[in-house]
């Protein structure tokens, strides 16, 4: 008797596991189709740390390969919206001083960027996924050489300027996965002295090995670590976020390629470097 009711036990499991996953699986495709990623889309770009072009904060750093002081300063904001797609203004400039040991540091150079852009959602995956968030940017660069520096050379202000339109592409898993990841290609269509690749692929990757409340540490790999000449880093962030949505970040980093100060035109420049930013905090999605 016992071994006839073997049979009606395994049936009632199987058709009771069955209607489980049957469950599950409604609830899910529920939830998918109730999911519209225009209902929490913001066109908000992240900051990557490891990304050199990056307005909306200020900073100033000891680099010691040209044994240096560098600050940096940098405004961006949207000017309107349409719908989906944001489009907006960036401004930034960065010195180098030279420091001598009488408390005086001359200015060398000055570099400044600006340019236009937009953020825009690919929705390669339809719309109940996330879409990519891109950015296309058109951007100028001017480098002079100042009245700190030693030689200034006539007409330098015009000598290393150019013009690139870039687009990237940013994911941020932090949440799931702990990093961030921005890549993406550049071109640059204009440029006074024939020194820059036309082509470049800057990427950015931060992986986040501590977060707790306002409190990041985190590592970074980047091909983006100077305006437009190749330039890589790989460097430890400690980032500070602050109950007004304002983030400051201690790091130290080494950087390999190109210098970063424009004037000096492509001249190679290794070494580590040492600073403090500061920035605003931005959600990319409502909470």
């Amino acid at each position: 008797m016992e071994r006839k009711s073997l049979p009606y036990v395994k049936i009632f499991l199987a058709l009771f596991i069955a209607g489980c996953l049957s469950a599950s699986s409604l609830r899910a495709q529920d939830e998918y189709t109730a999911y519209h990623w225009k209902d929490h889309w913001v066109p908000t770009w992240m900051e990557m740390r490891g990304s050199f072009l990056e307005p909306n904060r200020f900073g100033t750093a000891f680099d010691f390969k040209p044994q240096w002081w560098r600050l940096e300063a940098g405004f961006g904001g949207e000017i309107t919206r349409l719908g989906t797609v944001a489009l907006g203004a960036e401004g930034l400039i960065w010195s180098g001083l030279k420091a001598y040991s009488d408390f005086r540091f001359p200015v060398q150079t000055a570099d400044y960027f600006f340019g236009i852009y937009s953020i825009f959602p690919l929705p390669i995956w339809g719309g109940n996924l996330r879409p990519w968030r891109m950015r296309f940017r058109l951007s100028h660069i001017s480098s002079h050489l100042v009245d700190g520096a030693e030689n200034i050379v006539g007409g330098s202000s015009s000598h290393f300027s150019r013009e690139f339109v870039s687009l990237e592409t940013l994911f941020d898993e932090t949440e799931r996965s702990s990093f961030r990841l921005s890549l993406g290609v550049k071109y640059v269509f204009h440029q006074v002295e024939d020194i820059e690749q036309r082509f470049q692929f800057p990427g950015v990757l931060d992986f986040i090995v501590y977060n707790d409340a306002g409190n990041q540490f985190f590592a970074t790999l980047s091909t983006a670590a100077g305006p437009t000449l190749a330039a890589y880093s790989a460097g430890l962030t400690y980032r500070r976020t602050m109950p007004w949505s304002k983030i400051a970040d201690l790091y130290a980093e080494y950087h390999t390629g190109r210098t970063r100060y424009g004037a000096e035109g492509d001249i190679k420049q290794d070494g580590f470097e040492i600073g403090i930013r500061l920035g605003s905090a931005k959600d990319l999605e409502p909470k």
